[in-house]
């Protein structure tokens, strides 16, 4: 059980109710008492800062469509608060029954159950086969598409993907004729009943170049399933409970009390914790117009695992499971992509500057402004303190 309680600033918008609910969750699983303090005022800011100081965690909502970091309590809390903040996207917190046990192979499963026609594109441009293949061309690019049924007399006799076109558009234009989309297209058509279940229609799909196949009802084209709608299936899934703490790992002062931070609070709510650092693909500056080296890559990388390995071994001991990587891309999309389905991202901020960029650093911001999981930021107040008074800081509420 932790000591101090969780805060959470509410006000009237959906995403504070969204962060009192998740903030209830991780209280279940800390057993620790929940403190709702309403956020009308400056005033009440105030307030909300002043209890931070006995606070094991303040809580706060972000709303879609919105720059999280132009609130004033969003941006005074990151700044001012003694305690770890959360922000937490708005998106509906799952109840545990709703979430396969068994992490993505679970979520996989469950998809193959599913049926066809719940998963597929609905929205459908079909060509017939005797339509030019520029014509074909700008219908795809309008329509945003990257299939196309083709169609004779009523019936579906193959399938053009946007390949066939970019590709072999060229060698067909010498031969001295007009391309058509007969010449290019795949045949015949790949298709799968409405009625089937992804797992069975999965064979169709994975026999299909260019991953893709035609529903059909009867012989009615009533949608395309494609890889891209799979995909697009298991990202509408609800933010798994049951997933890792991921932490964020630069080498700077705090990158490492959020590790330590992450740990004990990971250990606490009984789970794992993913360390990582994130090192560029192109270490060298962006005008150089020469790829890097796979050297100088591969140095880069070597770097970053340095500075993590070196983090761990810093970190105050802990038997939470714990597993690190390196992982290469632009800082903060990648650090996105890589907690989209953990339970938290814990991240540090710089503590220096005004703007959000310079107090948190240009990656942690873009998290922050996000991430589709709750990412909790530790205020510069707290790595000053653990600079200043290692001691006490770890006797603070939390960690302990």
């Amino acid at each position: 059980m932790i000591s101090g309680h969780i805060l959470v600033g509410l006000d009237r918008s959906s995403s504070s109710r969204h962060a009192l609910q998740w903030a209830v969750a991780e209280a279940n699983r800390l057993e620790a008492a929940v403190e709702p303090i309403h956020v009308e005022c400056e005033a009440d800011v105030d307030a909300l800062l002043a209890r931070s100081l006995d606070a094991a965690l303040l809580v706060l909502g972000r709303l879609p469509e919105t720059d999280v970091l132009d609130s004033s309590t969003t941006s005074r809390c990151l700044r001012l608060a003694s305690c770890p903040v959360a922000v937490v996207p708005d998106v509906l917190v799952p109840e545990q029954a709703d979430v396969a046990a068994d992490g993505p192979q679970g979520w996989i499963d469950s998809l193959g159950e599913r049926p066809v026609r719940e998963v597929m594109s609905t929205e459908v441009l079909g060509v017939d086969s005797a339509t030019d293949v520029e014509t074909a061309w700008r219908m795809m690019l309008g329509a945003g598409f990257a299939h196309l049924p083709v169609m004779e007399q009523g019936r579906c006799v193959g399938v053009v993907h946007e390949a066939d076109l970019l590709w072999r558009m060229h060698d067909w234009s010498r031969r001295g004729r007009a391309v058509l989309v007969a010449d290019v297209a795949r045949m015949p058509a790949p298709t799968v009943s409405k009625d089937l279940t992804v797992g069975e229609a999965a064979e169709t799909l994975r026999g299909s170049v260019g991953d893709a196949v035609v529903v059909i009802d009867g012989e009615q084209v009533v949608g395309m399933l494609t890889a891209h709608d799979l995909h697009a299936a298991l990202l509408r899934r609800p933010v798994p409970s049951r997933g890792p703490i991921v932490v964020g790992v630069d080498g700077s002062a705090g990158s490492r009390y959020a590790l330590t931070w992450g740990l004990r609070y990971a250990g606490e709510a009984n789970r794992g914790v993913l360390a990582t650092s994130v090192s560029l693909l192109a270490p060298r500056p962006a005008y150089r117009t020469v790829p890097a080296p796979r050297e100088e890559v591969a140095s880069s990388g070597g770097a970053h695992k340095e500075v993590l390995d070196a983090a761990l071994d810093q970190a105050v001991p802990s038997e939470t499971p714990v597993r690190s990587m390196v992982v290469y891309g632009q800082p903060g999309p990648t650090l996105g992509a890589l907690s989209a389905h953990a339970a938290a991202l814990v991240i540090g901020s710089h503590g220096a500057g005004a703007s959000p960029e310079s107090l948190l650093g240009s990656a942690s911001a873009y998290c922050v402004r996000n991430a589709r999981c709750p990412v909790i930021v530790i205020p510069p107040s707290l790595v000053a303190r653990e600079s200043a008074h290692p001691a006490t800081s770890r006797s603070a509420p939390f960690p302990s």
